[in-house]
């Protein structure tokens, strides 16, 4: 075990439920403000610090499991009480204990996994420090270390491995196929695509999925218009090919039916989920053979357009990027033509 376990901590159960109030009033007078842990976090996933469906998803559950670690080890319920030994300590449990989802035999986050983790607690403390929220006396998450991997390169598909799972996609069913093909040539994210829920009553988070409303016929191409990451609104061209399979698929539903409906009869009229596609390409996996997630599907769509010549102008408008230094890390204006037409073009 790191040394780092071995540092002092103080166990809150020293003190009584009562002596724990008049501390927090005492040294923390933004109680006023924000009253409790559970307070806390649901005001921070639902702030603008963070903006996607996903992120909030996962934060959340990381905020969940930190207080019940936090209870567990050192009987602590109230996260203004963690010092960074208790914050580092935690650290350490996810790289060495932490049981992995599906492995039974492994314990031990990743390198990039346990950095997620630290991520979303620098987040909560810098969110809960702001003077508006007034809950940490001060950031004790500053000083926590978070170490990324490189991993983009490990997460780009080969050409020929495109083509192999586009093949495994048809042999499943042609509602597998289109969904591959659509996240492939125009770069979407899941998101973008499938109805998304942040939190569990939280209404206005949630994303309905891609509407028929969404999509316009230009000549031989459709564009589509998606809300992606910080609610930002971008329009894209799709190669000819692509908009043909999806017009095909049409056939006499209305502009706010959903592209791709769900097959449940519980969410009858209502669109495929985004953990619904991970699903269905989650099997385009396991009968190709190779692994992927719809999200490497994007990273290859950035690599081989402008492998194939597709300006950077182009990809980072087509992707949504905020810059042009995020889609340049794929590299190691033409308006009128769609990046996913250089795929194509074979």
């Amino acid at each position: 075990m790191n040394e780092i376990v071995k540092i002092d901590v103080i166990d809150a159960e020293i003190f009584s439920g009562e002596e724990i109030q008049m501390l927090g009033d005492y040294y923390f007078p933004g109680r006023a403000r924000v009253q409790t842990t559970e307070q806390l976090v649901e005001l921070w996933i639902n702030s603008a610090n963070i903006k996607s469906a996903q992120t909030k998803r996962v934060y959340c559950q990381i905020a969940l499991d930190l207080c019940s670690w936090m209870r567990d080890r050192y009987s602590i319920s109230d996260l203004r009480f963690c010092t960074l030994a208790h914050l580092q300590s935690y650290v350490v449990w996810l790289k060495e204990e932490k049981p992995v989802r599906g492995q039974k035999d492994r314990k031990g986050l990743s390198q990039n996994a346990s950095a997620k983790y630290v991520a979303a607690i620098r987040s909560l403390w810098s969110f809960g420090t702001k003077e508006s929220i007034g809950y940490f006396p001060c950031n004790a998450a500053a000083e926590l270390a978070m170490e990324w991997e490189e991993t983009l390169s490990q997460r780009i598909l080969s050409e020929q491995q495109i083509w192999e799972l586009e093949e495994a996609a048809g042999i499943l069913s042609d509602r597998h196929l289109l969904l591959f093909q659509l996240i492939y040539y125009s770069g979407c994210q899941v998101g973008e695509i499938g109805e998304t829920e942040a939190t569990a009553g939280k209404k206005a988070e949630s994303k309905p999925g891609l509407r028929w409303k969404q999509i316009r016929e230009d000549g031989d191409c459709i564009i589509v218009t998606v809300t992606g990451k910080g609610s930002k609104t971008r329009s894209m061209r799709l190669d000819p090919e692509t908009s043909a399979a999806l017009l095909a698929v049409k056939g006499d539903a209305s502009p706010d039916d959903p592209v791709f409906p769900s097959c449940s009869n519980r969410r009858k009229g209502r669109a495929l989920t985004d953990r619904g596609i991970r699903a269905l390409m989650a099997e385009v996996c396991e009968k190709a053979g190779i692994k992927f997630s719809p999200n490497w599907l994007r990273h290859a769509h950035a690599t081989h357009a402008l492998k194939r010549g597709a300006p950077t102008i182009c990809v980072q408008k087509q992707l949504g990027h905020s810059s042009l230094a995020v889609t340049g890390k794929y590299v190691h204006v033409n308006p009128e033509r769609g990046t996913g037409e250089y795929l194509r073009n074979r």
